[in-house]
């Protein structure tokens, strides 16, 4: 009998707080749907429902294969990481451009019920780490735009309001072959 390997798809994303950028792996295997977050803030309970919802929310397909997400390092934080693990998954279903993806730094919390990105206290701190890590693109809660660009940081810093939104700019600038 032969025994044929399956890969999994994995895609990376990032996501920063004041502690410094955290890294976010995606990856799905053929199996039953399911949702699976390791490495998440213990005290953060409801990571799963509240990036399933969001999603669900915004009229997007989660991967049809079991999905497990891997925060390496989460530096004492949370919902921070919500958009950037949103993003993430839908990567692995080819819903987000992956180099895009990769060379952006998504804050942001997420409401489970409407899928909206709300304002968190990590916003400047988040740019500030990713603005020292190199990286040029932040995608930050709509409403801290101003605060985030005010820090005067050489940042292309990008407000977005929901999940497709954010999908949509990192198409968008994958798509332009330029930053979002």
């Amino acid at each position: 009998m032969a025994v044929t390997q399956t890969r999994a798809k994995t895609v990376r994303a990032n996501s920063a707080a004041r502690t410094g950028v955290v890294t976010i792996e995606a990856a799905t295997l053929p199996g039953a749907d399911a949702l699976r977050i390791t490495g998440w803030h213990a005290y953060d309970t409801t990571p799963e429902a509240r990036i399933q919802g969001a999603i669900q929310a915004n009229g997007l397909d989660l991967p049809d294969d079991a999905v497990t997400v891997r925060v390496h390092d989460h530096r004492n934080v949370s919902g921070t990481l919500d958009l950037a693990a949103a993003c993430a998954i839908l990567a692995t279903a080819g819903h987000v451009d992956r180099d895009a993806l990769a060379s952006t730094v998504l804050i942001g919390e997420l409401r489970c019920f409407d899928g909206r990105v709300t304002i968190t206290h990590s916003a400047i701190d988040g740019a500030r780490a990713a603005h020292a890590a190199g990286f040029r693109t932040v995608l930050v809660p709509a409403p801290q735009v101003h605060d985030v660009r005010a820090l005067g940081l050489d940042l292309d810093v990008v407000g977005v309001h929901n999940v497709r939104e954010a999908v949509a700019l990192l198409n968008q600038g994958a798509a332009a072959n330029t930053t979002i």
